[in-house]
């Protein structure tokens, strides 16, 4: 349900669902099967939901929150449970120029609990905890015929993973991301315009405890990437845009340093992925048809990906390179 009062708004929602046990090609009457059934395997799932705030001619501000459990009779189903919380605000012509400040915050705690298989015949509980802080702080201005988006954003990532049992282990990691961002939607003339963005990126990560053995040096990475881009809307009902993005995708501190037991290893060595896109598109449209129609190419280096290294046994590795092309046909009416 949702409401308004004189500014004031709030909305709220529960959601609740059941999920019979899972049905499996094996037939068997033991500890994990009840005849084609995996055994206990039913699962409750619950969401709860709320926001409320203020809401005025120039801006609002608002808090929010989200609670998600996922729970069965068995930790061989993984059993998740979140907690969301978002604090946001944005506020338009706050100064001269500036068309609009939006500052938001948040924090996420998610647990995780099922079965880690540690060979062909062994598997054991396992959690994951993780909490994730983040922040947001961006602005938007007008100068002429130059509409420029500028900001920052930052998040921190704090991990904690283990397995209980004969063979216990623990595992916490840390990752804090920085990133600084400026982009600049130029209209060259009334029928054509260019995009021109950079952002630079800083990234933190370290194994902060280990129970399994030596812990890894802290990585601390950088990298720029940037992007142009330009539409022309000079043919009627017709426009045609093109553009070139350089990416960049750091390593997770799953794939770096925790991995999944004795079957996903990780791999402290792995460096970041880096690509560059190319597109080119064309939009139609008239009375009420809208097409749609792209093409593009991609390149990518160092790409993450995981490797059978021997029986029941899989590593991160970086693939020299990896290319895509592909089309899109987009319809609406």
């Amino acid at each position: 349900f949702h409401g308004q009062y004189q500014g004031l708004f709030y909305r709220a929602g529960y959601m609740a669902g059941n999920a019979e046990q899972l049905k499996s090609k094996d037939v068997n009457a033991s500890a994990t099967y009840v005849g084609n059934y995996v055994r206990d395997s039913n699962r409750d799932k619950q969401s709860y939901m709320g926001s409320f705030g203020y809401k005025w001619d120039k801006g609002h501000i608002s808090l929010s929150g989200d609670r998600y459990e996922n729970t069965s009779g068995t930790v061989r189903i993984t059993e998740r449970e979140r907690h969301s919380y978002k604090l946001d605000s944005s506020i338009t012509d706050l100064l001269p120029y500036m068309s609009r400040l939006t500052v938001s915050l948040g924090y996420t705690d998610e647990n995780k609990n099922t079965m880690e298989t540690t060979g062909p015949t062994g598997s054991f509980p396992s959690f994951t905890d993780t909490d994730t802080y983040s922040a947001l702080l961006a602005t938007e201005w007008l100068f002429g015929s130059h509409y420029i988006s500028a900001g920052i954003d930052a998040t921190h990532n704090e991990t904690s993973d283990g397995r209980t049992g004969t063979t216990p282990r623990k595992l916490e990691a840390e990752m804090t991301s920085i990133s600084l961002y400026l982009q600049d939607e130029w209209a060259l003339l009334d029928e054509l315009s260019l995009t021109l963005g950079g952002r630079y990126g800083k990234f933190d990560k370290e194994l902060t405890s280990s129970t399994i053995g030596a812990t890894p040096s802290p990585r601390d990475e950088g990298r720029f990437t940037f992007s142009v881009g330009t539409v022309y809307k000079g043919i009627d009902n017709l426009s045609l845009r093109a553009s070139y993005a350089q990416g960049y995708n750091m390593p997770t501190v799953y794939q770096m340093f925790i991995g999944a037991g004795t079957i996903f290893k990780a791999n402290p060595d792995l460096v970041p992925e880096k690509s560059h896109q190319v597109e080119l598109g064309a939009m139609y449209t008239k009375n009420g048809l809208s097409l749609d129609f792209a093409v593009y190419a991609s390149d990518a280096k160092d790409y993450i990906s995981l490797y059978q290294t021997g029986v029941m046994a899989y590593e991160y590795l970086n693939v020299s390179s990896a290319r895509t092309y592909g089309a899109e046909l987009q319809a609406e009416y």
